[in-house]
This record gives structure tokens, C-alpha cells and sequence, in this order.
């Protein structure tokens, strides 16, 4: 785990208190916490967790966990000196909550490392995919790719082109299809190339949908009825699996290039259905399979489509992202520019799943697939419940995710790769709450334990918990806990805390938020760095709240979820993405009174975000991040 600062902040006020209640006498009486300046102050109490510790598999241990009885704790390395032998036995007394627990494993057994890893259930004997955590090369080959294609009408717009190119049947033009089976075609030959005993398979959508497979198949078609039954086209597409998907790209790269050759545009977008088929067929592969689906247009035929109730609409594309998740299954969306999608509709299928989103010049496609395809699936099944001593408390973070004393956050995070990271904020309790604790003094006690508990299923089939336990110091200085904050941790949390405000339809708090935060940076460069990485996704936010529209556009929901998972994508990419536009100035009325947002006091702000650029050098790596907002 990675504090942003070295040092997190309590309230001077809460240092105070216990000052005066241990030197005797009156208990003095509780400050009102609306008038404690320091809640409204930022500071960088942010925590971040990377989840490629889940990669390392040099820290197993035998036997059970010592849970804590009162608040499960996990005993841990850090936990020897709560540690007392008695007449009885040996005891622990948990750092986390006070309780003594008797220890029924011998010291010899005491945790010895931290970071360490619990097998709550050895692997299958016979997985599914027959592979090994360790040998990455089996795993990618065991991985299967299903190209989501859209073939409807509005597939036939063109794009002026300067050479006539493979696929096109024009010279100077080239429809959204050619382009689309010029990007795959290279792919194809690149993964026949260098993994040639993965799977590729193709599924193309219309009013109906067609099932290609690897080509090595005669097509099955499903319309009617099968569009609109989510179960049963899953049940019809997983009996046919051996049929379609039997051969690995190395063998069947000439017939899947003829199939290819072959797609033709239809009628309308049965865009769900055709997910659906997809997801199956990939659900027979390695953890790590990808589902990539490339479409211009909104769904609007069969299940999913935007012209029924948006909230059965809405269940449908979260089931689906749920049945991808639990199989382990990437799921990206890929969107053509000048095209309006609904992407806010199908955005949670590829956060469920640790997917992209993103906007596409469909003649620069073939330089795109490579990094959807490349990314890869670490651990499957990741649910992250993170620990804080009991003084402490989570802020800005829905009840229903917290325990009752709102000290522990339990998150299902699903599919994580290698670069996925969990961050959390957090504060001190309010006073009125410490003064009940007897056994507390934060006049004395400075440092305090964070523990991360993450059960996950690995590769190989294994069922583990790791646990990871780590002391904090805390300051009443709040300039002293700004000082060397790693903005990084910051920025990643911040994106994701606005990112949340926005899906309310706050979007002036929203970049508000983002302001606020950027007060951590210590210097003008930080601060630079900070707005330079931030600026797409304030850019997208003003565009929305000028759309006036509820309905979220794709601008929006492609910055959203690169904020959720934060995924950096390149600066050209990005601007490409975005239609040209003034620069947009947002002024909140300055007769208006401040407004609190959690502990921030909003004052009127002007901001120009379009004066900020980024340049070539100062271009972030591409992260996958899931944070929690508290």
C-alpha cells in the first residue's frame, strides 16, 4: 500500500481534546464539528493499493488465517508485538479494534512476511483452461479473441481516403466496414504471427446475428425469438462452441481472412444479441478472454435496444457485464467517430470488466486493436475489503459499502490486470465518537494500521486471500502532511472522486472537485502536471452540462470510464476523439452563497480549461485504476 503523503492529517482540534482530558478532571466539552475549519481543509489522507501484487506468488502460507473474533482482523507480521503468553495460552490483543483473541497456532507459524497469501482452495485438478499462473505463455495461448462486428446499414458511410486500399471497392473512398476489416485483417496476421495457438472468432450483428466463429464452421444465424431471450441464445451459442471455435489462429488465419472478405452490411443493430453470442463463446476461453465490439450506431433491435424501457435496457447491458466478469472476460467497446452510440448504455459492461472505451477515426483503426488485445488478465474474482483501526472512518462513500462503524469498505472489483490499483480516502472520526473510546489517546498515539484483505481466484483455478497490513503517522500539522504528496495517487483518486459527482449531473462540482485537489501539488510544475493530466476529462465535463441533455453523451462516458478505471490513452487519440470546439469558460454566479460539497468549501470559481496543454514529454502511462470514493 502507498500513502500520498508521509504523513496523513488528524484535526488539531481532536489532539486538543485528548491534551485536555489527560490532564484530569471535567471532560471538556465537544467541539462542534461545522465549526472546525480544518474538515473543510484538503489534505491527502488518499491511500492506493496495486493490485499487480496479486503477480507474486512468492509469499504463500500454510494453514488458516488468525482471524479477530470482534472486528476479523487477520493477524499478521505486524501484530508479534500485541502478542502475550499466558497461563492459558498465547493471546493477541488486534491492533485494529483492541480485542484479545486466543491464538490456536504455534509461534513457530507466526506470519513472517508481509505481504502473505492464504490458499482458501487448491486449484481444480482439471481447470478449464489447463494453465499455469506462472507461464504466461500458456495462458495467452489458452485466451480466445471475439471480434463484437457491427454490419448494419450506417456501417456504408464513407471516408475520403488519398489511395484506394485493400477491401475498399473505391478508389478515393472507403465505408466504415472496409476500414473496419482492414484493422482486423492486420491483426489477425499479427496474432497468427506471434500467438498462433490462441482463438479468433468472428460475431457479426444486424437485424440478425451471424455466429463465424474461426471460420472453419459453416455461419449459424440467430433472429426472432433468439434476440430476445438472454438465457437460452447463451445455452444455443455454448452448444455449438466446439463447432465454432475448435482451431487456433495459427490454422485457421486463411478462412477467417475469407470470412472476413466475405461480411456484408444488413438492416438495423441487434447490437445486445450479438453481445450476447460473443460473450458466450468467450466464456469457453482462458481468464483473460476478450470480447471487442466495434459499432457506429445505437442498438435497436432485440435485447438492449434503446427503443424499449431504458431501465430493463440498462438491467440488460449490467447482466451482461456481470455473466463477462464472472468468466473472466475483457469486454472493450470501440466506437467510430462522427457516430453517437449511447455508450453511458454500455459503459457497464466494460467497467465491470476492466475494459476500454473509446472513439475511433475508422481509417486509423489499425493502429488501435494491438492494445485491447494485449492487455492481460491477472487474477479473476477480486473482491478487496479494506480495514481501518477504529478511530478512523472512510469519507464520501455509499452506507451500503461500509460496515456499521464505517471502518471497513468492501468493494466486488471483479477481473484486474496489471496495472489495476484500488485507492480510499479517509479521516479521524468525529470527536464526539473518540471521546466514547476509553482505551484511545490521540494525544499519545500517533500511528495507526491499515489492512487490505483480497480474495481473488488465480489463473490456475486457486481460491487465496492476500493480506496486506501497514502503519500510518498521523500529524496534526496539516502543512507537515502536504509536504511530498505523490500526486499520482492524487490524480488517480481525484479522476475517479469527479467522475462520481458527474454521474449525479454535478458537473460544475465535479471540476470543482479536480481544483481542489490540485491544492496538494507543491509546486507550479506539479500543479501543471496535474491540470495537463485532468483537462480531458474537464473538457468532456463542460461539453456535457452544454448539451443540456440527461442523457449522457459518449464524450462523457469515455472520460467517465477512463476516470473509473484511469486509463491514460495518447494526447492525439484524445483530441481526436473530441470534435473542435470554442474554448469554453464556466462561471458559477457569483451572487450565488457557497455551496459545501463533503468537506470542501466550494467558493465561485472561473476556470478556462482549454488554455491548459499538455505536452509530448509529460504524457502519463496507461493505468487501470478502480478507486474507491469515500
Amino acid at each position: 500500500m502507498q500513502c500520498a503523503s508521509k504523513k496523513s492529517h488528524m484535526p488539531s482540534s481532536t489532539v486538543r481534546y485528548f491534551q485536555q482530558r489527560r490532564e484530569g478532571g471535567a471532560p471538556p466539552p465537544l467541539p462542534p464539528q461545522e465549526e472546525n475549519k480544518e474538515a473543510q481543509e484538503v489534505d491527502a489522507n488518499i491511500f492506493a493499493i496495486p493490485l499487480s501484487t496479486l503477480e507474486d506468488v512468492a509469499s504463500y502460507a500454510t494453514g488458516d488465517p488468525a482471524i479477530c473474533t470482534k472486528c476479523n482482523g487477520i493477524f499478521n507480521s505486524n501484530s508479534k508485538d500485541s502478542v502475550k503468553k499466558e497461563e492459558a495460552g498465547i493471546f493477541w490483543s488486534c491492533e485494529f479494534c483492541g480485542e484479545k483473541n486466543k491464538l490456536t497456532i504455534e509461534e513457530a507459524a507466526f506470519p513472517a512476511v508481509n505481504p502473505i497469501t492464504y490458499i482458501l482452495q487448491a486449484a481444480p485438478e482439471a481447470p478449464a483452461a489447463t494453465v499455469s499462473a506462472t507461464e504466461d505463455k500458456k495462458i495467452e495461448d489458452a485466451v480466445s479473441v471475439l471480434f463484437c462486428l457491427d454490419v448494419s446499414g450506417s456501417m456504408d458511410a464513407t471516408t475520403s481516403v488519398s489511395k484506394k486500399m485493400k477491401y475498399a471497392n473505391n478508389d478515393h473512398v472507403i465505408t466504415r466496414l472496409e476500414a473496419l476489416k482492414i484493422a482486423i485483417d492486420s491483426q489477425i496476421e499479427k496474432m497468427a504471427k506471434e500467438t498462433p495457438n490462441m482463438k479468433v472468432g468472428f460475431v457479426t450483428f444486424e437485424s440478425a446475428i451471424e455466429l463465424i466463429g474461426d471460420g472453419t464452421y459453416p455461419p449459424k444465424k440467430f433472429s426472432g425469438a433468439d434476440l430476445s431471450e438472454f438465457h437460452s441464445l447463451v445455452e444455443k451459442t455454448l452448444n455449438d462452441h466446439e463447432k465454432f471455435m475448435s482451431q487456433p489462429v495459427g490454422k485457421t488465419k486463411s478462412a477467417l481472412l475469407e470470412k472476413l472478405a466475405g461480411i456484408n452490411t444488413g438492416g438495423g443493430t441487434a447490437l445486445g444479441p450479438g453481445l450476447v453470442v460473443a460473450a458466450a463463446l468467450a466464456s469457453k476461453g482462458a481468464p483473460g478472454s476478450r470480447v471487442i465490439i466495434c459499432t457506429d450506431g445505437m442498438a435497436n433491435e432485440g435485447m438492449g435496444s434503446i427503443s424499449g424501457d431504458l431501465n430493463t435496457t440498462k438491467l440488460f447491458y449490467n447482466q451482461v457485464g456481470e455473466y463477462a466478469q464472472q468468466h473472466g472476460i475483457i469486454v472493450s467497446i470501440i466506437s467510430l467517430v462522427s457516430s453517437e452510440c449511447r455508450l453511458d448504455l454500455l459503459s457497464p459492461i466494460a467497467n465491470l470488466t476492466s475494459g476500454d472505451i473509446v472513439r475511433i477515426d475508422p481509417t486509423k483503426l489499425s493502429t488501435d486493436f494491438s492494445a485491447f488485445i494485449s492487455e492481460k488478465i491477472i487474477a479473476t474474482a477480486v473482491n478487496v475489503k479494506v480495514k481501518l483501526h477504529k478511530v478512523l472512518q472512510y469519507r464520501r462513500v455509499l452506507p451500503e459499502f461500509l460496515s456499521e462503524d464505517k471502518s471497513v469498505y468492501t468493494l466486488k472489483v471483479g477481473n484486474v490486470t496489471r496495472d489495476t490499483q484500488v485507492t480510499f480516502e479517509y479521516c479521524m472520526k468525529p470527536i464526539s465518537q473518540l471521546a466514547l473510546m476509553a482505551d484511545v489517546d490521540l494525544a499519545v498515539q500517533k500511528k495507526f494500521p491499515f489492512q487490505a484483505q483480497i480474495e481473488y481466484k488465480s489463473l490456475d483455478g486457486k481460491k487465496c486471500v492476500k493480506v496486506i497490513t501497514q502503519f500510518q503517522e498521523f500529524t496534526e500539522k496539516i502543512e507537515e502532511s502536504k509536504q511530498g504528496v505523490n500526486m499520482n495517487v492524487v490524480q488517480t483518486h481525484s479522476l475517479r472522486s469527479a467522475a462520481e459527482i458527474a454521474q449525479r449531473g454535478n458537473y460544475e462540482e465535479s471540476s470543482r472537485s479536480i481544483e481542489q485537489y490540485a491544492q496538494l501539488a507543491s509546486n507550479p510544475t506539479e500543479k501543471k502536471k496535474f491540470k495537463n493530466a485532468t483537462v480531458p476529462f474537464q473538457k468532456a465535463v463542460m461539453r456535457q452540462k452544454q448539451t443540456g441533455s440527461n442523457a449522457q453523451c459518449d464524450e462523457m462516458t469515455i472520460q467517465m470510464n477512463k476516470a473509473m478505471q484511469q486509463r491514460q490513452i495518447p494526447e492525439q487519440e484524445i483530441e481526436e476523439s473530441l470534435p473542435p470546439s470554442p474554448q469554453v469558460t464556466v462561471q458559477q454566479n457569483p451572487s450565488s452563497s457557497t455551496v459545501k460539497y463533503g468537506r470542501f468549501a466550494q467558493q465561485p470559481v472561473m476556470q478556462q480549461v482549454d488554455e491548459v496543454e499538455q505536452k509530448p514529454e509529460e504524457k502519463t502511462q496507461k493505468k487501470t485504476c478502480l478507486i474507491f470514493q469515500i
